[in-house]
């Protein structure tokens, strides 16, 4: 999954400095170099020597998950029934809840 940003970064940051690259003026080419091999190096390293290096020396992979176990009833509500300052209105079957007190639009 990260490897897509280290790539869609590297080439992005290349295209940005390519036109350069084609000037006549040297500190243009220098600057075009500069960005280029700092862009194949940070590539090199996201894509390569990071991950192989965490492989070897970092944290340990997590546990997977076992979905199959049911959740209690009230985890799955989605959110917590009460509070001070929430107006609570009923409009076709839906709760609408105003955390700042407003009316809802076009209701009570």
């Amino acid at each position: 999954d990260m490897g897509v940003s280290v790539i869609n970064g590297a080439v992005s940051t290349f295209l940005a400095v390519c036109l350069l690259g084609f000037s006549k003026s040297y500190i243009f080419v220098v600057f075009f170099k500069m960005f280029f091999l700092s862009c194949v190096i940070g590539a090199i390293h996201g894509l390569i020597l990071l991950p192989v290096v965490l492989s070897l020396i970092g944290p340990a992979p997590h546990q997977e998950v076992d979905h199959s176990v049911p959740t209690p009833k009230s985890a799955s509500k989605g959110h917590q029934q009460g509070g001070t300052d929430a107006t609570r209105t009923k409009t076709q079957n839906v709760e609408m809840v105003h955390v700042d007190g407003s009316a809802p639009i076009g209701g009570v």
